[in-house]
């Protein structure tokens, strides 16, 4: 029983260093495409830096302490669990929220969102995210680390 535990706790050990070889092998700045089987793509990320999400058409959910700006085409635009007023027209949404702590959940098409700061989020849809800091993302079928300098740009398409 002990010789078991002794290689499986070896085993555990390899795969951390394994694990850790990657994480940093990921944290170079790179390009990652996703190509997604399903109709949306999903993107899961949380860290502090910067982050920028180009959306095709998207619903977004984030909780943020920092500033954010959000532009373009939002169909439906919630912080802090209200309903927001949405600028009517052609000009499309422009929101900039300096020093803000909260909940926003954006849905859309055709919009940006631009964050600096520390932010949790969770998205659905077809556009693209670069981030700049300290952090983690993650997709349907692919993770990687925030880059320092250069942003790590993931795509998220509809198939």
């Amino acid at each position: 029983m002990k010789r078991v535990l002794v290689v499986l706790a070896l085993v555990a050990a390899f795969a951390m260093v394994a694990g850790a070889a990657y994480a940093a092998e990921e944290d170079m700045p790179a390009e990652v495409t996703i190509e997604s089987h399903s109709r949306y793509g999903e993107l899961w990320a949380s860290g502090s830096g910067a982050a920028t999400l180009d959306a095709r058409v998207a619903r977004l959910a984030m909780r943020v302490d920092g500033d954010v700006a959000i532009e373009g085409g939002v169909h439906r635009l919630v912080i802090d669990g209200r309903e927001s007023a949405l600028a009517e027209g052609g000009g499309g949404t422009q929101l900039h929220l300096d020093d803000f702590s909260g909940t926003i959940v954006v849905a859309g098409a055709n919009f940006t969102v631009a964050i600096e700061g520390e932010v949790s989020l969770h998205g659905m849809g077809r556009g693209h995210a670069s981030f700049r800091g300290e952090g983690w993302w993650k997709t349907l079928h692919h993770r990687g680390l925030w880059s320092g300098s250069d942003p790590v740009t993931a795509l998220l398409p509809i198939a």
